[in-house]
């Protein structure tokens, strides 16, 4: 525990001034750590800083193991018995990774698609790591994990929930899952409620677009709040319009696009850890379009939209025989006109039923 007067922490502040928060401010403290000072409240809202919640998050963080990509405090910053401040370690020449969303960032640093998503993944696996821990974040954005080097880090620790012990009450709208938001303005922040802002983080870091980003033609003027709860994101039919910069994002895998739609769309709250790893496992590099693709395709798909990506195509007719057969069992009937079960099925289904391959 590090105590000080208030003027000594006022001068600190003035004289290693870093920057400024809704929350505190951040100075440096000695080379290797900064000092994050707690406002006592949010100049933007009026809201008081709740700095007894605070001093509970940071005590345990302290006394608990946390994962080395966690930027968390080292020490309690007392003025007489008022919790003030904590200090943390520093980053250096740090970008939070937002800045992978942007083009001419990914061009001057000579950022491959392969590298963003192998910083997703570290981001996912924080996420997943300080679950298992009994952490709630509630607050995943894509300014609150930031990179150095090859390294990800989580940062804005002091929002955290811990399971048992306090709440998650820091949350961001543009990644915040519907179910969050309960009666009288009370903010529920769970696991799965992560796992939603998780997915829309790295769907972010790796496709440059926000997932209920770009203009629905139908509410142009509904916001990301609206359009998470009316589930209308850039990879249903709804004719959501975004900019024709936009690079494809057809390069990753069909189970990984599949499980974002079904998170953003379909009420899925599963974790798109393990969907990001078995895509870095299989990429190949496309000479022609200078970029990384699920090496499970044929041929590169950005390339050519029509290619067929053979695992995911088998996948879907193992899946669909099971099917078939459960129903066939129910009702053998099914199979007594041809020509029905072609109206009704689409091809690789019908020859799925016949037990032919696709051409």
């Amino acid at each position: 525990m590090i105590t000080m007067t208030q003027r000594e922490l006022d001068s600190l502040k003035k004289r290693n001034y870093i920057a400024e928060g809704g929350e505190a401010d951040i100075a440096g403290y000695d080379e290797n750590t900064v000092i994050k000072i707690f406002k006592d409240k949010n100049p933007q809202t009026g809201v008081p800083i709740d700095k007894k919640r605070k001093e509970i998050v940071v005590k345990c963080f302290i006394t608990r193991k946390f994962p080395k990509n966690v930027v968390g405090p080292i020490d309690s910053v007392y003025v007489g018995k008022s919790f003030k401040a904590y200090t943390m370690k520093r980053l250096k020449e740090d970008d939070p990774v937002r800045q992978l969303t942007k083009r001419n960032y990914l061009k001057k640093n000579k950022i491959s698609n392969k590298e963003a998503l192998k910083k997703a993944i570290i981001v996912a696996k924080i996420v997943t790591e300080l679950h298992k821990m009994g952490y709630i974040i509630g607050d995943i954005n894509d300014q609150n994990f930031c990179m150095m080097g090859n390294d990800v880090y989580a940062v804005d620790t002091d929002s955290f929930g811990i399971k048992g012990q306090v709440h998650a009450v820091t949350y961001t709208e543009n990644y915040t899952a519907p179910e969050a938001y309960k009666p009288n303005g009370v903010i529920e922040l769970t696991e799965e409620t992560d796992h939603f802002a998780l997915a829309i983080l790295c769907f972010y870091m790796l496709a440059q677009v926000h997932p209920f980003g770009g203009t629905y033609e139908k509410n142009p003027t509904w916001k990301f709040k609206e359009r998470i709860a009316n589930k209308i994101s850039v990879l249903g039919l709804h004719n959501v319009e975004v900019r024709s910069t936009t690079p494809s994002w057809n390069w990753m895998s069909p189970q990984l696009l599949q499980k974002f739609k079904e998170i953003f769309e379909d009420g899925s709250r599963e974790n798109i850890f393990p969907y990001l790893e078995e895509l870095y496992n299989n990429m190949s590099y496309c000479q022609n379009h200078k970029g990384y693709y699920y090496s499970k395709f044929g041929e590169c798909p950005v390339c050519n939209k029509n290619a067929k990506c053979s695992q995911f195509q088998r996948n879907s007719q193992q899946l669909t025989l099971q099917i078939l057969r459960l129903r066939l069992f129910f009702n053998p009937m099914m199979l007594s006109v041809s020509s029905q079960i072609g109206f009704i099925y689409p091809k690789t289904i019908r020859l799925c039923i016949e037990g032919q391959k696709e051409e």
